[in-house]
């Protein structure tokens, strides 16, 4: 081969190069940054403990834009949780409901993908109970494989964010960031333990190891209880902290100006106070599992504002989307929270931990009564509950001849069933998600669901 030949392949080469960074094209919209953080109850957003604020960061962040004052998770569960927020349809249509499902058949986009489509840098950086790997939906869409940190805390997670910046902080992002505290076992430094707990306690008992209920027992003196809520507590300022040092970090390279952060939970924490099993989630629909914070700042959001209106993890794809600049695929059922559509009267939410590791049960609630629908028995036993007390207890609801003050429910339950049975054929190719298992999912589910502290 001559000289000629091999420059000429090599100029090729570089104009095949510059040929698919045309197409990739410069976004004009803002950077996006998501943080997700698990099992982060509604009610510790703002919350002070023994005169400790439990999330300066996120609060200062939500001064600086809209805290959305109801809003709730498509699911008690992280799993399906995170593959509405990565695909924006709840989770009939994605069809991941529990860590045996894993969406093999779902051909929607996804929120990477349309955003690595419209020429933004893509990456995922992410601390959970297992690796996600073997979640093909999760994985569509990064410029890089996404990197995991199974059942670590903040600490390499937020490294990895900082890295990825270094190299591609300069061009428009779409930054995904999950932190796994608060979710047991908990386990905070003592910096965080300090004024809400004994740290010498603590340090006696070591990290809430799940299940949290036996490890709490014991704990001496019959303290368990508190020491559990306590350190729930402690890793809710962990968390916090972690975003503080992510938001300090765009600003020390000059981003916050052009950079929109959405920051949201998966899914809530039921603690002492709450039905057992105590420490857990997954397994209800209650409220303080499914009403989840959520925050949106930066350029194109509206500063010191509360939205109380009906928020979901539908709609965070839209929203991201639409202040990039970028069209939302037809289809979507979710919206644009700062556009003109009005916000639903409801919001539909599962449960999905069961021996039959589907959804037990589903709740459409606008945040004062929720109609519950349980799937487990048949015919479905379905009351109506007052959230706002919780120890009322619920009424009956036929379906057929509903209450009127469950009418409204009613109807949006059958809207919302309608829809997803259409819209997860279109989305879905045709067979059951146990047919494309692939032999690393296989080997997944005979090692289980597991995993130790952190």
């Amino acid at each position: 081969m001559t000289r000629r030949t091999l420059a000429a392949i090599a100029a090729a080469a570089v104009l095949a190069a510059v040929a698919m960074a045309s197409c990739r094209g410069r976004p004009s919209g803002p950077n996006v940054l998501l943080v997700t953080i698990e099992t982060l109850r509604h009610d510790r957003l703002g919350a002070v403990r023994s005169g400790v604020a439990l999330t300066p960061h996120l609060d200062r962040l939500a001064k600086s834009g809209v805290r959305f004052d109801r809003a709730y998770a498509a699911s008690s569960f992280t799993l399906p949780s995170l593959h509405t927020i990565a695909t924006g349809e709840p989770p009939p249509v994605h069809r991941v409901r529990f860590w045996t499902q894993f969406g093999n058949r779902f051909r929607g986009p996804t929120l990477a993908r349309l955003f690595q489509d419209a020429g933004y840098r893509t990456a995922f950086e992410y601390a959970a109970y297992i690796d996600l790997s073997n979640y093909p939906i999760l994985q569509r869409g990064w410029d890089e494989p996404p990197k995991s940190f199974p059942l670590a805390d903040a600490a390499p997670v937020v490294a990895a964010a900082k890295a990825w910046l270094d190299v591609h902080g300069k061009e428009p992002f779409f930054l995904w960031v999950h932190l796994f505290e608060p979710h047991t076992p908990y386990g905070p430094a003592d910096e965080f333990v300090k004024g809400l707990a004994d740290v010498d306690l603590y340090h006696g008992t070591g990290q809430a190891t799940f299940p949290v209920q036996a490890w709490a027992d014991t704990v001496p003196g019959g303290r368990g209880s508190q020491l559990a809520d306590d350190l729930y507590d402690a890793d809710v300022r962990a968390a916090d902290d972690a975003v503080g040092r992510i938001l300090a970090d765009l600003e020390a390279r000059g981003l916050t100006p052009t950079t929109v952060v959405c920051v949201v939970a998966d899914h809530g924490e039921n603690l002492a106070a709450d039905p057992a099993p105590r420490w857990d989630h997954g397994v209800s629909c209650d409220e303080q599992l499914i009403r989840v914070p959520m925050i949106l700042a930066g350029p194109g959001v509206p500063a010191g504002t509360v939205d109380a209106g009906i928020a979901r993890h539908l709609d965070v794809a839209p929203t991201l989307l639409r202040l990039a600049g970028v069209d939302p695929p037809d289809g979507w059922h979710g919206r644009d929270l700062l556009g003109k559509s009005a916000a639903p009267a409801f919001a539909v939410s599962e449960c999905t931990v069961d021996e039959r590791h589907d959804a037990p049960f589903y709740s459409v609630t606008d945040g004062a009564t929720s109609l519950r629908l349980y799937s487990a028995t048949a015919p479905w036993r379905v009351e109506l509950r007052n959230e706002r007390s919780r120890g009322s207890a619920p009424v009956a609801i036929d379906m057929q001849s509903p209450l009127a003050n469950a009418a409204s429910h009613v109807s949006a339950w059958i809207a919302e069933s309608a829809w997803v049975t259409t819209r997860a054929a279109e989305v879905n190719d045709p067979g059951a998600d146990e047919g494309a298992l692939t032999p690393e999912q296989k080997r997944a589910l005979e090692i289980g669901y597991m995993g130790g502290g952190k």
